[in-house]
């Protein structure tokens, strides 16, 4: 079978939704491309009408097994109705179907409990894209800072950062250890024991002065709205705000290395 992307539409604005709504429409000229775009069907439909647009998709699915049917004839563009529920219908695809790439479009803060309740052991790890590239791994917010669980995090994000994405030559910048329960000494200790080779910068605004192969912060930085993806689910999430073609590209390339993987 064809391997899809599933794109969740969790934008409200009526611009956001055209806008990817006219990024699918240039995606239907990609052949190779397939996507399952999960949305309200009836505000699509009504925006469309209103504002001159074509449907842009090639089949219409409204459950799993409508879906898996035209997925097995390999439509291009499926449209599955998912009504107001979009990000539950989204995951139940990705928990029962074969699509392993879930892209989420807008802002998806309002989601991220019900993320969490997917993933195992219910810990969401997140990595930031900044505009410029770059890669930030903030400490779990619902995670309690300790020892073990510092060790935990770190364990994954060693193993996240062997690709070949991360450029191995260049140290992990620590920022925020200062004041945590855990000291930044135990961290670093722990960081060696690893074989991560980690720095520490206490000043959050010299950290983009220097290269570093990604940022390990006990905040955000303030990259709120930044493209970021989640891993601890049983599949890979993206999440992209605003930019809806620089989304689906990434979550190409995802899948793409996924599959190649």
């Amino acid at each position: 079978m064809v391997n899809y992307t599933v794109v969740a539409i969790l934008a409200r604005e009526e611009e956001a939704v055209l806008s990817a709504l006219d990024g699918l429409s240039q995606k239907a000229s990609d052949k190779s491309s397939r996507l399952i775009v999960v949305a309200d069907l009836d505000r699509v439909r009504s925006l469309c009408l209103s504002y001159s647009r074509a449907l842009p998709f090639s089949a219409f699915a409204y459950d799993n097994p409508s879906l898996l049917a035209e997925m097995k004839n390999s439509e291009q563009l499926i449209l599955l109705d998912a009504g107001k529920d979009i990000m539950g219908k989204s995951v139940g695809v990705m928990n029962n179907l074969p699509p392993r790439v879930l892209y989420t479009y807008g802002d998806d803060l309002e989601y991220r409990d019900f993320l969490i309740s997917e993933a195992s052991p219910n810990i969401l790890n997140r990595l930031i894209f900044t505009p410029d590239w770059v890669k930030i791994f903030p400490y779990p917010k619902k995670l309690e800072v300790t020892r073990e669980n510092v060790i935990d995090l770190m364990i994954t994000i060693g193993s996240i950062t062997q690709s070949e994405n991360f450029d191995q030559s260049l140290p992990f910048a620590l920022v925020g250890a200062e004041g945590q329960d855990v000291r930044e000494d135990e961290i670093l200790r722990i960081a060696k024991h690893l074989g991560l080779d980690v720095e520490v910068v206490h000043d959050s605004s010299k950290v983009f002065q220097k290269e570093y192969k990604a940022i390990l912060s006990f905040d955000d930085l303030g990259f709120t709205d930044a493209m970021s993806i989640y891993y601890g689910l049983p599949f890979v999430c993206l999440n992209e705000k605003s930019n809806f073609l620089k989304g689906l590209k990434v979550a190409g390339y995802i899948l793409k290395h996924s599959i190649s993987s």
